[in-house]
Formats: structure tokens, C-alpha cells, sequence
């Protein structure tokens, strides 16, 4: 083997997954997750590349005085890697997981300062609660968002927790983990 990691290493496989974390992700949760994440991203794609083009109302001066132009690229390719690895999520194709893995991770939490720094990075669904210095709330619906910059208005602070996003994490964290070369060393003893 070489230190290779085989050939299933990060992909979904349709066989329950006999490993020590006792960790499976079935094709239909993969598919889920996946086509959620891919769909998101899409409207994520299609709401800048909308914008920059003027074809949205006040869209040229949002991606110019809001987002900037290198925030801008930045959520293109992020939008574009949620996209390619939610699809090869949902199709089981090998490498998938860590992926997806990635982008269900920064989609779990974010976090605002008033003066100071604001990271809010998703694609994919919503179900969560936001506390800030005034208040708790709760939040469901879809998001795609990507912005790292600074607050300037609103609460002193706030934070936010996507329950289906950190799930999805836990799910696809133990997935991977099952997954990799050392836990098929660990089954094999």
C-alpha cells in the first residue's frame, strides 16, 4: 500500500460502514446532506454573479461598497467548492466527506462585534439559536452567505449556532474518522 489510503478513503459507500467508532453514513443521509449543500451554494453562486452583473437591484454597489472585491472572489470560490463537494457528496464519490466535512463546519457557528470582526460563512440549511448582548432568538431557513469583515451596526455582540449544521459535522466527522487509514489499521488488529 505504500502509505496510501485506499481506494474508499472519504467516500460514501452503499455497505454499512463496520468500523471502532461504529460510525456509518447511509447513501440517503449523504444524498441529503450533499444536495442541500449543493442547492445553497447555487443560489449562493447565483445571487453574486447576479449581483456583479446589475441584474439585482443595487447589486453592482453591494459587491462594491459591502462586499469588496476580494470578499467577493472569495465567496465565488467558496461558493463554487460547496457546490462541487456537496454534489460529490451526494453522488458517494471517493474524497467526498472531508469536503463537505469542511464546509458544514464553518457553516455551524459565526460570530459578530460591533467595531470588530464579523465571520458569518454558509451553504445549506438553517435551524439555530443567535444570542447576543440583547437578546436570544431563534432562526430556521436556508443560507448562503460568505462574509468576513467587521460589524458596524447592530447588537454589541452575537453569535449564532446552526444545530443542523453542527449535526451534519458530527456526522460527517465520525464518517471520515471511520474512514481513514488508521481506523481500517485499528479494525484489521
Amino acid at each position: 500500500s505504500h502509505g496510501r489510503p485506499p481506494a474508499s478513503y472519504g467516500a460514501v459507500t452503499a455497505q454499512p460502514d463496520v468500523s471502532w467508532t461504529g460510525a456509518t453514513l447511509s447513501p440517503s443521509l449523504a444524498k441529503a446532506i450533499g444536495y442541500w449543500q449543493a442547492g445553497c451554494a447555487a443560489l449562493g453562486l447565483l445571487t453574486y454573479v447576479l449581483s456583479a452583473a446589475g441584474v439585482l437591484p443595487g447589486g453592482p454597489q453591494w459587491v462594491a461598497a459591502v462586499l469588496g472585491y476580494p470578499l467577493f472572489v472569495g465567496g465565488i470560490l467558496f461558493f463554487l467548492l460547496a457546490l462541487r463537494n456537496g454534489v460529490a457528496l451526494a453522488r458517494g464519490r471517493p474524497g467526498a466527506v472531508p469536503g463537505a466535512l469542511a464546509i458544514q463546519g464553518v457553516h455551524s457557528v459565526w460570530f459578530a462585534v460591533r467595531g470588530g470582526l464579523h465571520v458569518q460563512i454558509a451553504s445549506g440549511p438553517t435551524l439555530g439559536v443567535v444570542i447576543s448582548d440583547a437578546a436570544v432568538r431563534f432562526s430556521a431557513g436556508f443560507n448562503a452567505s460568505f462574509f468576513l469583515g467587521t460589524r458596524i451596526a447592530g447588537p454589541a455582540w452575537e453569535v449564532g449556532f446552526n444545530v443542523v449544521a453542527m449535526v451534519w459535522t458530527v456526522v460527517l466527522l465520525r464518517a471520515w474518522v471511520a474512514q481513514t487509514p488508521a481506523a481500517a489499521s485499528v479494525n484489521a488488529s
